[in-house]
């Protein structure tokens, strides 16, 4: 990796792209140019977390308004994303801005938001995007991660663990 290469730029605009695309995949009327030119506007000042917010924020303003079918079509996305040729140990940082926004926008749809970041979070820690829902909904949320801290899916069991701690 180039040493003038700063952990923000993994989310560049070709990864933007490719986020609008596997989006399109699955969602035909996903307006790929416009989200992508909206998000290359601000893209460049922001660091990685914030970069990765923009890209959940624009998601939200691109795929329909009701939650749940929105959800639906980010869920099947996830199962576009091809890994093939990312940059290196960084890959699952690709599903960063897709935790983002279930914890931004899933709160009033537990259930779902919950099996969105079991998903998620195979591919990308959701330890971050769980914790709201811990605040939020500490009885619910506490309850399904003690299923889950037998699952059968290490990267579930992590997020358990990670999740939870202070």
């Amino acid at each position: 990796m180039a040493e003038n290469y700063k952990l923000k730029d993994f989310f560049d605009i070709p990864l933007v792209q490719r986020i609008a695309h596997d989006v399109q995949k699955v969602w035909k009327p996903f307006p790929v140019k416009d989200f992508v030119d909206q998000i290359a506007k601000t893209l460049p000042d922001l660091e990685l977390k914030e970069r990765a917010g923009l890209i959940a924020s624009h998601l939200y303003q691109c795929l329909p308004p009701a939650y749940p079918k929105a959800l639906d079509i980010l869920v099947r996305s996830l199962q576009q994303a091809d890994m093939e040729g990312s940059k290196s140990g960084m890959s699952g940082f690709y599903f960063m801005p897709h935790s983002l926004y279930v914890a931004g926008y899933g709160m009033d749809h537990f259930d779902l938001s919950m099996q969105a970041l079991y998903e998620i979070t195979q591919r990308f820690t959701s330890e971050f995007a769980i914790r709201p829902f811990i605040l939020s909904y500490p009885e619910r949320t506490l309850q399904l991660l003690a299923q889950w801290a037998s699952d059968p899916n290490e990267h579930v069991r992590r997020l358990v663990s990670e999740g939870t701690r202070p």
